[in-house]
């Protein structure tokens, strides 16, 4: 209830209506106006009709504001604290006590501040990755040991070409051939740079269409720009994280991708459904080798460069023949077959195709 002076009546004491807020209806006590339309409102007012709207607008105009924006009403609060000091015994109705908060000159808009705090965040997290993948990239200089059968304790370290990361052992029962990430040079940096870039720009150009009160369609227009970073962002963190594991023995093949030593998907096929040996499918620079299986096609590395390629094609070779002695199928000079693509393409380490007219056949 408001508090009175003495011999002050409360219909002696009427609050002015150009200082109550159009909002709330009650008396200024940090009165600001919105610079777009002119109008001034409660900043807490104001701050929380926004909040509650799709888009920003005015209340009283309706008209839609680019920016979230306020200043500080000087003229308006001195004529309050004029108002407070003609009745020293009044408490304006709605307000909790006489003391008027401290004014702001500015406020800045909330999506700003909102983007702000993502862009911040997102850089913290893709420099940690970028770290991470430093890292592991260091830690794969080293041979990190492979997993081989326990039914025959003959285990074989196999030598890969010189210069070559694979990593590859057998026994008698199984093959197993491993692909450490790419090497971390400029090429992945600056594929990794250029995600980075490609998605905060895109991130802020959706905010401010969606901010800005665009169309939907006009905002929906940016998911295929998404797709695309989003595109490159997996396919460079692949190349800095994912580690690839060819597991070969006498009855299943399997193809695992790891990450820190830690599976994270597999595709696995079986010998007898092999419809050959392993061909290897080679573009400009980089071989990647296919299994087929009838309906279905599992590929192993997508940057091996031919040295390697053909290295795991003959070890692949002189495994089966070990451990199925099929000759016909995976022995002779009719089973090494060569498919070099003849046009350059996107290599995905999760999916590869091919139209079979963009490649030769050679046979060897």
């Amino acid at each position: 209830m408001a508090t009175l002076a003495e011999g002050e009546k409360t219909e002696d004491v009427e609050e002015p209506d150009q200082l109550l807020c159009p909002i709330t209806h009650v008396m200024y006590r940090d009165p600001c106006f919105v610079p777009e339309s002119g109008n001034t409102y409660e900043r807490s007012a104001i701050e929380k009709y926004w909040a509650s709207t799709s888009s920003a607008r005015d209340p009283l105009t309706n008209t839609v504001l680019t920016i979230q924006t306020l200043h500080t009403n000087w003229g308006m609060r001195r004529q309050v604290q004029r108002f407070l000091d003609e009745h020293p015994s009044y408490l304006p109705q709605g307000w909790p006590h006489r003391d008027v908060p401290a004014a702001t000159s500015l406020k800045r808009p909330k999506a700003n501040s909102i983007w702000r705090r993502v862009l911040c965040t997102a850089a913290i997290a893709c420099a940690a990755l970028f770290l991470a993948g430093f890292w592991h990239h260091l830690a794969n200089q080293e041979q990190i040991p492979l997993v081989s059968s326990d039914k025959n304790p003959r285990v074989q370290t196999l030598h890969p070409p010189t210069g070559s990361k694979l990593q590859a052992l057998k026994d008698d029962y199984q093959l197993t051939i491993r692909l450490p990430p790419a090497p971390f040079n400029s090429d992945v940096l600056s594929e990794f740079c250029f995600a980075l870039f490609w998605l905060a720009f895109i991130g802020v150009w959706t905010a401010s269409a969606a901010m800005g009160g665009a169309p939907a369609l006009f905002v929906l227009f940016s998911l295929p720009f998404w797709g695309v970073g989003v595109s490159i962002a997996l396919h460079s963190c692949s190349n800095m994280f994912l580690d690839e594991v060819l597991m070969v023995n006498n009855i299943t093949y399997s193809i695992t991708w790891q990450a820190f030593n830690h599976s994270l998907w597999k595709r696995s096929g079986s010998i007898p459904d092999l419809q050959g040996l392993p061909v290897r499918l080679c573009d400009s620079s980089t071989c990647t080798i296919s299994f087929d299986s009838g309906m279905s096609e599992h590929t192993f590395g997508d940057k091996l460069r031919e040295i390697e390629a053909k290295w795991v094609q003959e070890q692949i070779q002189q495994h089966l023949l070990n451990v199925t002695n099929h000759v016909e199928r995976f022995g002779g000079e009719s089973s090494r077959r060569e498919l070099t693509h003849q046009t350059g393409g996107f290599h995905h380490p999760h999916f590869h195709s091919f139209n079979s007219a963009h490649f030769s056949v050679v046979i060897r």
